[in-house]
């Protein structure tokens, strides 16, 4: 028998909490919602009391969830006794079964005593000797990453770690058993002790000494040599420049020499400092002597073996060309074999025309195919075919993905290079199966690293214009020690079926990578790596704790799609030989950690900034941490909190999530047509449902796509109770628990006290794309309240950068359960001009009434943004979007400063080429000034390219060009670059990402730097 959606009769629920609490503990119980959608506004009355019998200090509450969080026990029993909770509803079979339903009581019991933490044990260093500026990590004696995660014990640790160096004392407390560093030359002592959640703590560790030795003496390029161009008969003399960077930690001196008589070097030698940057002026002085194109070298040889060779390409010719040289195509792809690749050379002149060619990497080279000079002039017209080689012996890694860029320099035209990147993704890599995710080895010293990623796409997208993949950049950051790791993909399955039965054990693909000291790797398209045709969660393991990862989704469109680009920027066909190579759109994708997500000790999360409607679709992604079967409710929310329907009844469902795996529910299973909702804004309630035996713990995730570009952008979800402004509850179980130093709440950023929620905020048109045309940001941003009872109101001020702002102030109110969106918050709610240019943070502000009340805060309020552009090379209209998105944070936030030892966040992939550049944004979240220090790191480099110091005032937002405007480097094609930002003085706390912008198209990638293991910073 059935009541609408209700089957008959109705079984009571099962309730789950906590295994203990302490007296001023705020906790969570859930249960399994067996009213499915039938459940309405307060349908559930939960009961709390001292006794059994529910009559001593009886709280009672009505809610529509099936999950409920208490604070704190008003009146807590005598120690040792028991706190007990029931849940109950009205029934709506027929009076038959009853007119109340009643679910048995869970008791839970009330701490007694807090045990004293165990020893950590010695800690252990990685590398033993490091390098002055490379990472260390160091490790202890914490709970191992073990199989089941969401088994946790009711007390939980945290370690404070004490480091003693020249500065003085510092001490610094984090959720795990690493913490990373890197330091100038000295000795640093360091020992650690866990401390538990109620109090008591454990005895310190044994000193370990870590002696942090000079770099080895080097000298890098920061400014490279553009060619010589000589004109036979002209009075002008002719010279270049280029500058090298003292990159060891000693002074050097340096001899300065040139392979060729007809060049004359300036200065011959030099002494410089470390850190210092020297500038070398190379000049012809007998053009007579040098062939038309040539190609020489300076040496700077310091001693020592420390040699840097500089390649200088230049001409000596009769008379220049008015248009360059260029490539027929952007880019060349070299097959699994490694076989040489076909290009083309256009002349576009009605004049003959020379050019010289200057190759990035040692692997690539150029062959004729006519059985000439491949470089030699180029007549009127002329169109060359010639060869594109590479010697693998020569790469860096043997696997992945390497890239290297071929410059074409014409005379009369040397400022417009045409560039050739040439991708290699290596030969195909031996892959492993097995059946479910293997255990380590017997008697292995068991996982130190485990990076978890939910979803990496290699499949077509579905309106059918592109192609979604991933890529990954996988590091080791031990500049001395080599790392093995695991690469795990495990298929992204569909949800099962109701009565479906248990999931078949999936097949997992395995790669296994030996990571040089310093090396950075990247599989380009990881899933078709594997050869496997759809999406794959990842899982990345190693017994070394000093390995990290970036993964970024994209979507190429298919070759109609990017020919029909080219023609409508290109301008004809001269143009179009030099137009931009394949659009690619790209999005991060976060980690997650283990253990992270909705679990019995944290039941319920949030995914807010749903979006559906005729231009942009969403499709969830629910990823099980844990490694055991696990049971959630999933209930879908209009703007002003009403259920949102889907086929005539509120979207419930009840889903399993396979152990170690990912779900994914597309947009047609979740919405019904768009025009029977009351606004495009959505969000989801995630609630843990518990059961007869233990389960483990789920993420949700959303993807929000654009229908006319396929681009995406990411919604990652939080737990409720984090949704907290007071640092005291930000630690209910998501992925950023808090972290602070030693001393008094008053030492914590204002002051312990409430804190601002902060988010960046742009509306200025940019740089102009390789079209020409340039793209026009705005912030699209969406405040939700979870609260099922209270409005909130919030005062929201903009850190204005540029003074453009006539407003900087403005209030936000919202309805219990409700959604308030901005599609352009910066023109909407501060009266930016349409064509005047503003950027910076958006604070959200704690304001107390007199009498104690809050007249602004964002409690149990969720934030998300989307830093967007119309797509500017759009011909038809309605015009798509590239965009990129990201949550409000807070200073406590996983991925902030204050989340890491010595405040040090990091990423891989940062970019500078004829496809792309990186924007670095800093944005300070902690009220006070501070310092950073950002390097950049070639791959397989553990010594810093470049590195310089940030000043960062109060609440300062910053955004800049990363190599050349931050870091001063002038270097034109510069890929898979690690990127680090460390906190070097002051109080305050800053948030830092990069954004990798397409040059072809302006999509922005926004990639969060982030401790190491960090998960998703919620």
């Amino acid at each position: 028998m059935t009541t609408a959606a209700v089957p008959c009769p109705l079984s009571k629920p099962l309730l789950s909490g906590p295994r203990e609490i302490g007296a001023d503990d705020s906790y969570t119980i859930s249960w399994t919602n067996v009213l499915g959608s039938g459940a309405t506004s307060d349908v559930f009355l939960v009961e709390r009391a001292r006794d059994a019998g529910f009559t001593k200090g009886l709280e009672q509450h009505k809610t529509s969830r099936s999950s409920f969080a208490f604070p704190p026990l008003k009146l807590p029993p005598a120690a040792g006794g028991m706190v007990y909770h029931r849940v109950s509803f009205r029934n709506p079979c027929a009076t038959a079964y009853g007119s109340l339903i009643v679910s048995e009581t869970l008791a839970i019991p009330v701490r007694a005593t807090c045990p004293v933490p165990p020893s950590t044990g010695e800690i252990r260093v990685s590398p033993e000797t490091p390098p002055a500026g490379t990472t260390y990590v160091l490790s202890w004696l914490a709970p191992a990453i073990g199989v089941h995660e969401a088994e946790e014990s009711p007390i939980r640790l945290k370690y404070r770690l004490r480091r003693v160096s020249a500065d003085g004392v510092k001490e610094s407390v984090t959720e795990r058993g690493s913490a990373s560093f890197s330091d100038p030359p000295g000795t640093y002592l360091y020992d650690v002790r866990a401390e538990s959640s109620c109090g008591t703590v454990g005895p310190w560790s044994p000193v370990l000494r870590v002696v942090v030795v000079p770099p080895p003496s080097r000298l890098v390029l920061v400014s490279e040599p553009k060619p010589i161009a000589v004109t036979v008969g002209a009075a002008a003399s002719a010279f270049t420049r280029f500058a090298v960077r003292n990159a060891g930690g000693v002074r050097a001196t340096a001899s300065v020499s040139s392979d060729s008589s007809s060049l004359r070097v300036l200065p011959s030698s030099f002494t410089i400092e470390p850190g210092s940057v020297q500038e070398i002026t190379v000049a012809v002085q007998n053009p007579a002597a040098m062939s038309v194109g040539s190609r020489v070298t300076v040496t700077l040889d310091a001693g020592s073996g420390v040699v840097l060779a500089v390649p200088i390409a230049f001409f000596v010719v009769e008379s220049s060309a008015q248009t360059p040289v260029a490539w027929s195509e952007a880019s060349v792809e070299v097959n699994v074999k490694g076989d040489a690749a076909l290009a083309k050379i256009v002349n576009p002149n009605d004049t003959a025309a020379a050019f010289v060619a200057v190759v990035q990497k040692g692997w690539l080279s150029i062959q004729p195919t006519d059985g000439q000079t491949w470089d030699r002039p180029m007549q009127a017209r002329e169109t060359r075919l010639v060869r594109i080689a590479v010697d693998r012996a020569k790469r860096q890694s043997a696997t992945g993905t390497e890239t290297g860029t071929i410059s074409l320099f014409t005379v009369g035209a040397t400022d417009r290079p045409s560039r050739l990147v040439v991708v290699d993704d290596g030969p195909a890599p031996a892959v492993g199966t097995s059946m479910g995710i293997p255990s380590p080895p017997p008697g292995s010293a068991g996982w130190q690293t485990r990076i978890l990623f939910p979803s990496l796409p290699n499949a077509a997208d579905a309106k059918g214009i592109g192609w979604f993949s991933s890529d990954l950049w996988v590091t080791n950051t031990d500049a001395v020690n080599a790392a093995d790791a695991e690469l795990l993909l495990t298929p992204v399955v569909r949800p099962p079926a109701p009565g479906a039965g248990s999931v078949p054990v999936p097949t997992v693909r395995i790669l296994t990578v030996r990571l040089a000291p310093g090396e950075t790797r990247r599989f380009r398209n990881l899933v078709k790596v594997i050869d496997y045709l759809g999406a794959c969660s990842l899982q990345i393991r190693s017994t070394a704790s000093t390995v990290s990862a970036t993964a970024v989704l994209n979507n190429e469109p298919f070759p109609q799609t990017t020919a029909a680009l080219k023609a409508s920027v290109s301008g004809g066909p001269v143009a179009e030989a030099q137009a931009p190579g394949s659009p690619v759109f790209g999005t991060e994708m976060r980690p997650v950690a283990p253990g992270e997500g909705a679990r019995e000790a944290d039941p319920q999360h949030v995914v807010t900034g749903i979006a559906w409607d005729a231009n942009r679709r969403t499709n969830l992604l629910l990823t099980e941490t844990s490694g055991r079967d696990t049971l959630v409710e999933l209930r879908m929310f209009q703007s002003n909190g009403t259920p949102a329907p889907k086929g005539g009844e509120p979207f419930v469902r009840t889903i399993t999530v396979p152990a170690s795996q990912t779900v994914q529910i597309n947009a047609p299973d979740l919405f019904d047509d768009p025009s029977s909702y009351v606004s495009p804004y959505f969000y989801l309630i995630v609630t843990y449902q518990p059961g007869e035996s233990p389960a483990g713990s789920v993420v949700p995730m959303a993807t929000v796509v654009d229908n006319r570009t396929q681009d995406t952008s990411l919604r990652v979800g939080v737990s409720a109770a984090a949704l907290t402004p007071s640092p005291s509850g930000s630690g209910g179980g998501g992925g950023a628990a808090l972290v602070a130093g030693s001393g008094s709440a008053s030492s914590l950023p204002f002051g312990g006290g409430p804190a601002p929620l902060f988010m960046p905020a742009a509306h200025a048109i940019g740089v102009p794309l390789a079209s020409g045309a340039p793209p026009l940001w705005r912030t699209r941003v969406t405040f939700t309240n979870l609260n099922e009872s209270e409005q909130r109101q919030m005062t929201v001020t903009f850190l204005d950068q540029t003074g453009n702002a006539p407003v900087t102030q403005m209030s936000v109110g919202l309805s219990p359960r409700g959604v308030f969106a901005y599609e352009d918050i910066l023109k909407q709610a501060f009266a930016v001009p349409e064509a005047v240019k503003s950027y910076g943070g958006l604070r959200v502000e704690n304001v107390q009434n007199g009498d104690g009340t809050w007249f602004s805060t964002w409690q149990d309020v969720d934030v998300q943004t989307e830093i967007y552009t119309v797509d500017p090379n759009g011909a038809s209209e309605p015009l798509g979007e590239f965009k990129t998105g990201m949550e409000g944070y807070s200073y406590w936030h996983g991925y902030s400063s204050f989340q890491s030892n010595l405040g040090m966040a990091q990423m891989e992939g940062a970019e500078t080429s004829s496809n792309y550049r990186t924007n670095l944004i800093l944005q300070e979240v902690g009220g006070a000034p501070c310092e950073v220090e950002v390097a950049a790191y070639l791959p397989g480099s553990f010594i810093p390219l470049a590195k310089t110091i940030v000043s960062l005032r109060e609440g300062d937002y910053l955004s800049r060009e990363l190599f050349r405007n931050v870091l001063g480097l002038d270097l034109t094609d510069l890929t898979d670059v690690r990127l680090v930002v460390r906190q070097v003085s002051g109080d305050g706390i800053f948030m830092a990402f990069a954004s990798k912008i397409s040059l072809a198209t302006g999509d922005p990638a926004n990639i969060f730097l982030r401790p190491a293991m960090a998960g998703t910073g919620r």
